[in-house]
């Protein structure tokens, strides 16, 4: 049972003594089952009669003193906004016993509004809104509750003394809680939650240990509508710890109830209707009659469980009737359904369909209507009612800004020109210090780029006489044999024969020009241009292999040399294209130098791991001593002759390295002197 609204301690004899009482109740209830087959109409008239005095208590004793009360206050208050503290103080007394009386008094206070202030106006709508919550009219209650809320959350109407203050912070926490109930009620979650944890900030903030245990009770029910009723217990006992302390028995009335609810969800039903009778008890002498209704038709449903249908129905008929008596149509609807429930086990289909068919179908129409429309448009004008609010707050500090510097304008001029000249100072200071900072810096920063630029053209320095040396070594003797070839020719020293025999070895030697040349560009444009970006794609790797393949068929022809390639059709690879081509075509061309006539040479492309893939080049020619594996790849590596005499610079194995490690792979080779070579890739295939 939610709570919005918060009182003497019941002992362990008088729960023995009422538990007693309720054993009368369903005896009797039985005896007038039997009894109905001989004057089931005029003997229910009778007991009916009979009981209602002793079970129901509906409060007109002291009604007539009440109204006299009244009229003597509202007779002794001088302004409307005294009048209207009248109305709404007997309204309060009297929401719980007589929902309908409180709320005449209420709209007669809401009368006196326009002359009344802003404070009365919302405590009466928050009265209000808990008598609509009360009905099931959560739309309209949301809507007083957040037009109460932006009130009294108006910085423009907070009051600087502090027992106001605290009188203010109250009440915006009971709107929060009060909001907390409505949302509730209407499955509003999230708004629940905030509403809230903001009453329970403010309450632990004014230390008020009374709101604190409802706060706690209620956070208990959002957890029992969620189907955890273990933890709502938890919270449910913390409320009751509280309520014990602070001698509320109102709070403990609603905790049985609530104790009561988590048994029968529990499936614990004797536990339900010992806490549920504690609260009916508790309800009956606080005069509540919410908790009366409330706890009728909580044991109503504990004795169905219990097949005790006479039980059930008698207190069943209770609830509703209290209910229907004071407007409260959540309780109305909740006593239909368990009415219906018992018929229907009881096989009396007939109630149980009319109980079905008529309010119940009236009162969700009623529940439904526009609800949503009315709780957003409600939510809309509370946001523009505290944004309407900071505009005025604004508006008046600066009126009192304005004053207080016309007040005080020497003082404050004095106190400027030392904090300006202190300030100007600190600045200087500052700036003198951050300048310091910074031409550091840049010095620092002047001394690092130097040094790089040293090492580049260090490293340039050595480009060129690495460049050079090829030039001198590797290109210009090869160079001069052939024009001292072609000078022969010219001076027609050689006889057709002659020539024609040297022509082989010229056209050999062209052809080792031209590759030498190949990588001599490529390699120094790398050098020169180490910063230049590499452009990697994903692409198949099998095309560029064949591609490969078919550049040096010729070539491996004239050493009869066979070139078998076993590449997956969907390998893939990540890389420049350019540069796996460059470095693909380098290790052919070492592989078909180094292999001898009438051999093989294999290629081979596999994945390694989920992101890898391998590409292998297997000749079966001279291999590589183990001595010249460790400088295979850097710029110590002189060059070698292959087995028909082919040579190079040394340079191209150098540059496949540095282009493979640019895409993030490695290059490594495996080799046996006399029985061959692997030169092996691994790259990213995405």
């Amino acid at each position: 049972m939610v709570l919005s609204t918060s009182t003497a301690l019941t002992t362990v004899d008088d729960d023995i003594v009422y538990c007693e009482y309720l054993t009368g109740l369903q005896l009797h209830a039985s005896i007038t089952k039997q009894l109905n087959g001989l004057c089931k109409k005029n003997l229910l008239y009778l007991f009916g009669w009979i009981l209602l005095p002793v079970v129901v208590y509906f409060p007109t004793f002291g009604q007539n003193a009440s109204s006299d009360s009244l009229l003597t206050e509202l007779q002794l208050a001088v302004s409307d906004s005294a009048k209207a503290l009248v109305y709404l103080k007997y309204a309060k007394q009297i929401i719980s016993s007589e929902p309908v009386k409180a709320l005449e008094y209420l709209h007669k206070g809401l009368e006196l509004v326009p002359s009344a202030g802003h404070s009365v106006h919302a405590q009466l709508l928050v009265e209000l809104g808990k008598h609509q919550r009360l009905t099931g009219d959560y739309a309209n209650a949301i809507e007083n509750f957040l037009f109460a809320l932006s009130i009294f959350e108006n910085p423009k109407l907070l009051p600087l003394d502090t027992a106001q203050k605290r009188f203010y912070l109250q009440k915006i926490a009971d709107c929060h809680n009060n909001l907390a109930v409505a949302y509730f009620m209407t499955n509003n979650t999230e708004q629940v939650e905030k509403a809230l944890n903001n009453a329970l900030s403010i309450y632990k903030q004014l230390n008020d240990t009374k709101s604190i245990a409802i706060v706690l009770n209620n956070i208990g029910e959002i957890y029992q509508k969620r189907g955890i009723p273990i933890t709502a217990l938890q919270y449910y006992k913390q409320a009751y710890d509280i309520a014990l302390a602070n001698r509320d028995v109102r709070m403990q009335s609603i905790l049985m109830n609530n104790f009561g609810d988590t048994n029968y969800n529990l499936g614990k039903y004797s536990r339900a209707i010992f806490f549920q009778g504690r609260a009916l008890k508790m309800a009956k002498e606080l005069k509540d009659i919410e908790g009366i209704a409330y706890s009728y038709l909580g044991l109503a449903k504990a004795y169905h469980k219990l097949f005790n249908y006479d039980s059930a129905l008698y207190c069943a008929h209770q609830g509703l009737q209290i209910a229907k008596t004071n407007n409260i149509n959540y309780l109305i609807k909740d006593g239909l359904l368990t009415l219906k429930s018992i018929y229907a086990a009881q096989k009396n289909f007939q109630k149980s369909a009319l109980y079905a068919d008529s309010l119940i179908f009236l009162l969700d129409t009623l529940y439904t209507q526009d609800k949503n429309k009315l709780i957003n448009q409600s939510q809309l004008r509370y946001e523009l009612g505290k944004q309407q609010s900071q505009i005025e707050l604004l508006e008046k500090e600066n009126i009192i800004q304005q004053q207080k510097l016309i007040n005080a304008e020497l003082h404050r001029n004095i106190v400027y020109l030392v904090v300006s000249s202190a300030f100007i100072i600190i600045s200087m200071l500052l700036y003198f210090l951050h300048q310091r900072q910074i031409n550091n810096e840049k010095l620092l920063s002047s001394n690092q780029v130097l040094d790089t630029k040293n090492k580049e053209l260090k490293s340039l320095n050595e480009t060129k006489d690495k460049l050079f040396s090829i030039i001198a070594h590797d290109l210009r003797a090869p160079l001069s044999a052939l024009k001292n070839v072609l000078d022969l020719v010219d001076f027609k020293l050689l006889t057709p024969q002659e020539f024609e025999k040297l022509a082989i070895d010229i056209r050999k030697n062209l052809q080792n020009i031209l590759y030498t040349l190949n990588n001599l560009l490529e390699w120094s444009y790398l050098q020169i241009k180490s910063g230049s970006s590499v452009n990697p794609e994903v692409y198949n790797v099998k095309e560029i292999i064949y591609e490969t393949i078919n550049f040096y068929e010729e070539v491996a022809r004239q050493k009869q040399i066979e070139i078998v390639a076993n590449v997956p059709p969907s390998a893939s690879v990540k890389a420049d294209k350019n540069h796996l081509r460059f470095v693909l075509r380098n290790l052919l061309n070492n592989a078909i130098k180094f292999s001898h006539p009438q051999s093989q040479i294999l290629i081979q492309a596999s994945n390694v791991s989920n992101n890898q893939i391998e590409i292998s080049i297997t000749d079966y020619g001279l291999g590589i001593e183990e001595s010249v594996k460790s400088q295979l790849f850097s710029p110590a590596m002189r060059p070698t002759e292959g087995t028909t005499g082919e040579k190079g610079t040394g340079l191209g194995l150098m540059l496949c390295k540095e282009f493979i490690e640019k895409n993030n792979g490695q290059i490594f080779v495996e080799s046996q002197v006399g029985k061959g070579s692997t030169f092996k890739i691994v790259l990213w295939n995405q």
